[in-house]
């Protein structure tokens, strides 16, 4: 009998939960509205002095801060902007960037080729043939190998590759065990180019140890740059790290950690010479993040450079390729007197660029928002000689005088670097600057040095030179045109 009643019992519940789900698909009451439940207009259930009450509507649109006061909040606010479908575009336009640049690893009927034909021969700095010497382009992105040297030292390479690619290559590089990386501008002919003679010399080694507050930091990558990347190391569990076979000349030394920040120092070597070279970033707890647009509107791509100087007499620097979102975060950062360069180019191709000075407390989360108003600008012509193969254009924060060229001069000018272009196109504008005084200089390169000499000493001994002041007035726009000489 008991059992009977039980499967009773149970069919009412059963029922009775049915009836009211198919109450609720057809658009009656919830179970909030009958009475003696909250909600209802029976007595509220009690649900104790601590209860919250929770009301969500489906419909209510959210609005996401445009900036949190937290560094935790912002990269949350990154996620959700990372999310979106600009994100999903800006991921197919790298792609197809990459594929331009033959660097996606795919076979794709779509990339653009080009066939190319070049010779040349390999040789030491007694002259005498180097074979087996990888021949590449392009070791900044990842080397792309095109043959190698027989053994009179001769190549003769007829392959297609990435248009793209090909058309931002300038130099043709060679590699042997047994040398420093050697290279060779690239010479246009009206047949095609020109025999190619790489030198290759006994490199000398780079090494020394790098810290962070005093103590030992493994997995810092070093590397060295000339004109070109030529060697990079890891270092180890005591800070150590070691490169060989550098080229002999004047070289950039650059430590990064966590592939942002960035101590540099430039060093000479010596063939089979040992340079040491020792890194101690600054103890770093500090933080800064911000927002930046563009006239109050958001700009999808920055780059933006930060450089701080530490009260240890250090200077610092951050690189930070920002994608697909307004808001910027710097971690790790030292305490010190900061100097922040962004640039951008808007959707309409107007190229703007900002300074911003400001400190950096220890162990706080700095905010700085920037906004770029379009309209301060200068602009103008560079006349430049026949012979010219490349160059750059820069404005320079203030009335700077430039005694010498060279790569210490130039390191020691980065932070005044407001804005930067290319001097092909035998024009320049830079615009969003703010009302100041600014200097703009041309380096006009009439070739590209080899790996004979000192590549940055040959280049700033043959540079087109000139440097102009100018006083920009709000909202306004002035031209000065440049005439690069020697």
């Amino acid at each position: 009998m008991k059992k009977n009643i039980l499967i009773a019992v149970l069919l009412m519940l059963l029922v009775l939960c049915v009836l009211i789900i198919v109450i609720q698909l057809n658009g009656g009451p919830s179970l909030t509205e009958f009475p003696g439940t909250s909600g209802g207009t029976g007595q509220p259930v009690s649900q104790g002095e601590d209860a919250v009450e929770l009301e969500v509507d489906i419909d209510e649109e959210i609005e996401i801060p445009a900036l949190i006061a937290t560094l935790e909040s912002l990269k949350s606010e990154f996620e959700l902007q990372e999310s979106s479908e600009a994100a999903e575009a800006a991921g197919e336009a790298r792609r197809k960037a990459e594929k331009v640049l033959g660097l996606s690893g795919e076979d794709d009927a779509e990339a653009v080729k080009t066939e190319i034909s070049i010779e040349g021969t390999v040789v030491d700095e007694l002259g005498l043939p180097v074979a087996g010497a990888t021949i590449f382009i392009a070791p900044r992105i990842e080397p792309v190998l095109l043959g190698s040297s027989d053994d009179d030292g001769k190549f003769a390479i007829t392959k297609e590759i990435d248009e793209g690619l090909w058309k931002n290559a300038k130099l043709v590089y060679a590699q042997h065990d047994a040398f420093a990386k050697g290279w060779a501008p690239l010479v246009e002919t009206e047949d095609g180019y020109a025999p190619i003679r790489i030198v290759l010399q006994m490199g000398g080694t780079i090494e020394g140890m790098v810290t962070v507050g005093g103590e030992p930091a493994e997995g810092v990558e070093v590397q060295t740059d000339s004109y070109n990347t030529i060697g990079k190391a890891v270092t180890d569990a005591n800070g150590w790290y070691r490169i060989e076979q550098v080229a002999p000349g004047t070289v950039l030394v650059l430590a990064v950690i966590d592939q942002s920040r960035m101590l540099d120092q430039p060093a000479i070597v010596e063939n089979a010479e040992v340079t040491i070279v020792d890194f101690d970033f600054s103890g770093a707890n500090s933080s800064v993040i911000g927002k930046i647009t563009v006239n109050g509107e958001r700009t999808p791509r920055w780059h933006i450079r930060l450089f701080v100087n530490t009260h240890d007499d250090l200077r610092e620097m951050f690189v930070l390729d920002v994608r697909d979102t307004n808001l910027y975060v710097f971690e790790n950062v030292p305490a010190g007197k900061a100097e922040m360069i962004l640039e951008t180019r808007t959707e309409e191709g107007t190229k703007c660029s900002r300074r911003v000075v400001f400190d950096v407390p220890e162990n706080e989360i700095v905010e700085k928002n920037v906004d770029i108003s379009l309209g301060t600008a200068v602009s103008g012509r560079i006349f430049l000689p026949e012979e010219v193969v490349d160059g750059v254009v820069l404005a320079l924060d203030g009335d700077i005088s430039i005694p010498e060229l060279s790569a210490e001069a130039l390191t020691a000018l980065e932070p005044l670097i407001v804005a930067s272009g290319g001097v092909q196109s035998g024009r320049y504008r830079f615009d969003g600057l703010e009302p100041g005084t600014y200097t703009v200089v041309v380096l006009a390169y009439p070739e590209l040095p080899d790996s004979e000499g000192d590549a940055l000493t040959t280049m700033f001994a043959t540079a087109y030179f000139d440097a102009e002041t100018v006083e920009l007035e709000e909202g306004e726009e002035s031209v000065l045109d440049l005439y690069p000489e020697l």
